[in-house]
């Protein structure tokens, strides 16, 4: 299929005076200076030694939850997030005893909870702080590069 397109032109030849019923305006250009890129800050990895009495697997979910200090009651709590598979794979299965990785934090959430209101509970309720991303396992244990 060939497509003929046909073009409409006129040339204008400008001589030393615009005719006075013609405006011209002049080119005008413009530098606008852009802020610099931010510079991405790197997220922290924290080193973890992970007691499985401190892990809980949510299958509906598909995330494994690490949160040190569980057990003790306290006014804030710490949580580490995780994609259960992906973790599983990372620590080659359900950890049995304490296992020190580090976590790439991708993103940190804040929560409060309220318990009931015949529990005891500290004023403004629980606060946990909730830190998204992945286990890496340390370089002393990672397979060496091809």
């Amino acid at each position: 299929m060939i497509l003929l397109l046909l073009v409409a032109c006129k040339t204008v030849t400008l001589t030393g005076n615009a005719p006075a019923d013609v405006v011209v305006d002049p080119v005008v250009q413009e530098v606008v200076a852009m802020p610099p890129a931010p510079v991405p800050t790197p997220k922290p990895m924290p080193l973890l030694n992970i007691n499985p009495v401190d892990l809980r697997v949510d299958r509906v979910m598909g995330t494994l939850v690490y949160g040190p200090g569980s057990m003790v009651k306290s006014a804030t709590y710490t949580e580490y997030w995780m994609d259960l598979d992906t973790a599983l794979e990372t620590l080659g299965g359900m950890p049995e005893s304490e296992v020190s990785v580090r976590f790439q934090v991708v993103e940190t959430k804040l929560r409060s909870v309220t318990p009931e209101s015949d529990m005891p509970s500290p004023d403004g309720g629980i606060r946990i702080t909730e830190h998204h991303g992945f286990l890496v396992l340390p370089s002393s244990e990672m397979a060496p590069a091809p």
